[in-house]
């Protein structure tokens, strides 16, 4: 059954997909989709039973296995091409996130 919330959840979702490189803040999405962060949290908690900013993590951490997997581009290359501040901080995001290293990421799915 659709709710009132849910074009704004369709419409994050693309958003997200474009835009999760650059952007990783609620209020970066909100501001977009002309509704507060406390609304967006609370459609897209209702939709999927996570924040905004966890599924805008989840995203940005699939597009770093992805690129991990399929690319030959070195860990810094990664971080700066998903704009983190510096390497060590995307490390520790991912191993926060995946439990393991990018590097060893990298080696366990391209044996």
């Amino acid at each position: 059954r659709k709710k009132p919330g849910d074009r704004y959840v369709h419409s994050f979702i693309q958003l997200v997909d474009t835009h999760h490189h650059q952007y990783r803040t609620v209020s970066y999405y909100a501001q977009q989709l002309h509704i507060s962060s406390g609304h967006l949290n609370s459609v897209v908690n209702d939709f999927f039973g996570i924040s905004p900013k966890k599924y805008i993590l989840n995203r940005n951490i699939l597009e770093a296995k992805r690129m991990l997997q399929y690319t030959k581009y070195t860990i810094d290359q990664i971080a700066d091409q998903l704009h983190y501040e510096n390497t060590t901080y995307f490390i520790r995001v991912f191993r926060e996130h995946t439990s393991m290293t990018p590097l060893h990421f990298r080696k366990q799915t391209n044996p």
